[in-house]
Order: structure tokens, then C-alpha cells, then sequence
């Protein structure tokens, strides 16, 4: 995959790890749906 994106916010979550929040500026259809398949496995 190749995404070009832009961090909106970063936070310090707990033991040292981070939250991120991208907004994604240059992406293709299968990029994308390959994303959300992954982050609707983590529900």
C-alpha cells in the first residue's frame, strides 16, 4: 500500500503507546476498503 495521509492528532495513550488520527489525502478504492475490512475486525 502506498497512502498519503496527514496526522490530525496524536495521543499519549497508556504504557507508552500512541493514538492517531489520519486523514487520508491520496488513497485508492481497494486501499481503503482493505482498511476497513481490518478495522472492522478489530470490533
Amino acid at each position: 500500500m502506498v497512502i498519503t495521509g496527514q496526522v490530525m492528532y496524536n495521543i499519549l495513550a497508556e504504557d507508552d503507546e500512541h493514538r492517531l488520527g489520519i486523514s487520508f489525502t491520496r488513497i485508492t478504492k481497494e486501499d481503503r476498503q482493505s482498511i476497513l475490512q481490518f478495522v472492522k475486525m478489530g470490533d
